[in-house]
């Protein structure tokens, strides 16, 4: 049997995508949300597939304590009902717990910084940066390219 591919989703914010491939390959995608902010299933769907068909996928759970939690819950049951309609595995994971495994605080600068240390040549390919203009680091990148780090190294296994 071949290695998955891991991909790593946070439902964040904006929200990001990313996959590691078996060859060390890294894609990593910004969640689709369309000109009104809602999130497009259909796009999102073509994002998955995209990927493969063999997925271990891990999803960090949803928690908003400033009031746009409904938005963002709403956002996470459509990503994981497109998941499932897919047929991949998916594990849910709360924040704290894979940040705790992965040695890292709550502060959203921290996960940039490892996430250009464990994969530098990613950073250098500007991948962890969101917008054409505005070339800043999206922590929601980093953040997903994190869980699929900690996935594919077992740093997490339900």
């Amino acid at each position: 049997m071949s290695e998955p591919i891991y991909v790593g989703i946070d439902p964040g914010k904006d929200g990001a995508i990313a996959a590691i491939f078996p060859d060390g390959n890294v894609v990593i995608r910004d969640l689709p949300f369309g000109t009104e902010g809602k999130f497009d299933c259909r796009v999102f769907k073509l994002l998955v597939e995209e990927f493969g068909d063999d997925l271990m996928i891990i999803f960090e759970e949803p928690f908003n304590k400033w009031g746009r939690a409904k938005t963002m819950f709403m956002n996470a049951g459509k990503v994981l009902g497109v998941i499932e309609s897919l047929g991949h595995r998916v594990m849910v994971v709360a924040a704290s717990r894979w940040k705790t495994k992965m040695g890292l605080s709550k502060a959203k600068k921290d996960s940039i910084e490892l996430a250009k240390v464990l994969y530098p040549e990613v950073e250098e390919s500007g991948a962890l940066q969101r917008g054409v203009r505005v070339k800043k680091d999206s922590h929601d990148r980093c953040e997903a390219l994190l869980l699929a780090h900690c996935l594919k190294d077992r740093l997490i296994w339900d």
